[in-house]
């Protein structure tokens, strides 16, 4: 039996544990609180579908690339013209004891099966505080700890793609503090392994340096090797609500990339930081106006290594100055006319790209953008239909921008116990 058979087997079976117990009655948990009911987690299962067509064809798609980043990183490129099924999302939760809470979410595509989220937080802690730790979404700025079936639109904003490769996903822990006031105000900490190539990167390399064939060595990440600093907080004016955040990231940056058409290596600093404001006017219980935005800069910082050849099977390089400062923004607006329907617009743009390489101040493409328009139809809180229309302006083929239109219709369903979506 072949692995796709097996994945799609394991799920079979753990939805049908799910729904056998759940027959027992409430008189048999009332009697043997031991019953096998009691210790049953929430389980649910999401399926994405989608049609896509674009402006640029399938052979093209790998070489898509962004200038002044690693890649173009997680993006919806590496669905094909056509019809795809993007993910299968298999979550299950449950209070471990008073003390504690687990979730995990298992993210399925035809080619794996791996963990998205596994993490254990904890409850009844006193003070206002409380911690997390595993593997987890950081709480950086508003969208990245979302689920991607709980986005406004089919893709991640294109400032997340291009600064973390799609989101923020890392091993590590947090703690967050409630301060104790009528204004909804919460501090937080992380601090992750630091896995992200994207930002930072934790296998360090060694070199010999092209002038003086002194011995470069960039150690392994041995610690925590990023860390997120946040705010966040929210206010009522009548039906209109306010949230609001800031977000800090700082960690080091290895980057081994010797082994590409353009072998280079990088190592040194690299801070991230990140404002994000949601509002929403609620019209009546089923209607609803929102804007959501958020600003995200990224300042790289360090040597850049070029490599130069080899002596005696090591790596020669070259090191040189290399500093990047990248900034970009999204906006969108979402209208809920209607119980049923949805319409929305958003506008992306990386409008700061610079470097300095040697001294020597450079700008790599900017204003590179995406207009993205949506209608949204959904029948139940377990299916949605959704037709998306993007105009993009920031991919390149060949150092050469390819403007290209791109039309989504996406079909996404979930079956079983669901937590409510994050407001």
């Amino acid at each position: 039996m072949n692995f796709k058979i097996n994945k799609f087997l394991i799920i079979f079976l753990l939805l049908s544990f799910n729904i056998l117990f759940s027959d027992s009655t409430d008189d048999k948990i009332k009697n043997d609180p031991f019953s096998q009911k009691s210790f049953v987690p929430d389980i649910s299962f999401i399926f994405d579908f989608a049609y896509i067509s674009r402006g640029i064809g399938n052979s093209d798609l790998s070489q898509i690339s962004m200038p002044g980043f690693l890649g173009e990183g997680s993006s919806n490129t590496a669905l094909k013209n056509g019809f795809n099924v993007p993910y299968g999302s298999l979550t299950l939760y449950s209070a471990v004891d008073p003390y504690f809470e687990l979730f995990t979410a298992l993210k399925l595509t035809e080619n794996s099966f791996k963990i998205g989220e596994l993490y254990v937080r904890t409850q009844k802690i006193p003070f206002g505080m409380q911690f997390k730790f595993g593997k987890f979404l950081s709480s950086f700025g508003r969208i990245n700890e979302q689920h991607a079936h709980s986005w406004d639109f089919f893709e991640i904003p294109l400032i997340y793609r291009a600064v973390f490769g799609g989101g923020y996903n890392d091993k590590g822990v947090q703690a967050n503090w409630v301060a104790p006031t009528d204004l909804y105000i919460m501090f937080g900490v992380e601090a992750f392994a630091g896995n992200n190539v994207n930002c930072f990167g934790t296998n360090g390399f060694t070199m010999i340096d092209y002038e003086n064939e002194d011995e470069i060595k960039v150690e392994d990440a041995k610690t925590a090797n990023s860390y997120t600093f946040y705010l966040k907080s929210s206010i009522d004016i009548g039906e209109l609500t306010f949230l609001y955040g800031a977000s800090l990231m700082k960690g080091k940056a290895r980057l081994n990339n010797f082994n590409s058409g353009s072998p280079h290596g990088f190592y040194g600093d690299t801070e991230i930081f990140g404002f994000d404001l949601t509002a929403k006017y609620f019209i009546d219980s089923y209607t609803y106006l929102s804007f959501q935005s958020e600003y995200i800069n990224r300042d790289m910082s360090g040597t850049k290594y070029l490599a130069n050849g080899d002596i005696d099977g090591n790596l020669v390089v070259a090191p040189i100055i290399y500093d990047k400062k990248q900034s970009g923004i999204y906006s969108q607006f979402i209208y809920r006319f209607d119980r049923l329907w949805r319409t929305g617009i958003r506008y992306d743009v990386i409008y700061k790209n610079d470097f300095i390489l040697d001294v020597s101040q450079n700008s790599f493409s900017d204003n590179l953008s995406r207009i993205s328009v949506m209608l949204e139809y959904s029948p139940t809180g377990f299916s949605r239909i959704r037709l998306q229309y993007n105009k993009n302006k920031y991919q390149f083929i060949d150092n050469v921008l390819k403007e290209n239109n791109e039309l989504i219709l996406n079909f996404n369903f979930s079956i079983g116990a669901h937590g409510a979506h994050s407001f």
